[in-house]
């Protein structure tokens, strides 16, 4: 199977099932599977408690901004891994936020004739 055909057959790949059965491993194995095809890959950690950056020969924990898990270029013409965690708080926080701004935003456009819009 080429790898990269594998990869971009798809968006998103969801990763999921109960405690114990290697998420997070099966997780780091596509991203760098991935990585090494070319492709740039973030991973999204919705527990907050993996060890994915152990994975990765990295210290610490995922935190809600995105972090390099491996650089682009390591090895020569990988893609990059990112990574960060999201949980429902986070999420409920981000949104309101982010709704405000997109709505500021349309009501700041211009139709063709200067008029507010």
């Amino acid at each position: 199977m080429d790898p990269r055909a594998f990869c971009t057959s798809s968006r998103i790949f969801i990763v999921a099932g109960k405690g114990g059965v290697g998420k997070t491993t099966v997780s780091a194995a596509l991203a760098r599977t991935a990585a090494l095809a070319g492709l740039s890959s973030l991973i999204v950690e919705v527990e907050s408690r993996s060890g994915l950056t152990a994975l990765f020969g990295r210290a610490g924990v995922l935190g809600y901004g995105q972090i390099e898990l491996s650089a682009a270029g390591s090895p020569p013409g990988a893609g990059a891994v990112v990574a960060r965690t999201i949980t429902p708080d986070d999420a409920l926080l981000e949104y309101p936020a982010s709704r405000t701004s997109s709505c500021w935003a349309r009501s700041r456009r211009s139709n063709a004739n200067g008029a507010r819009m």
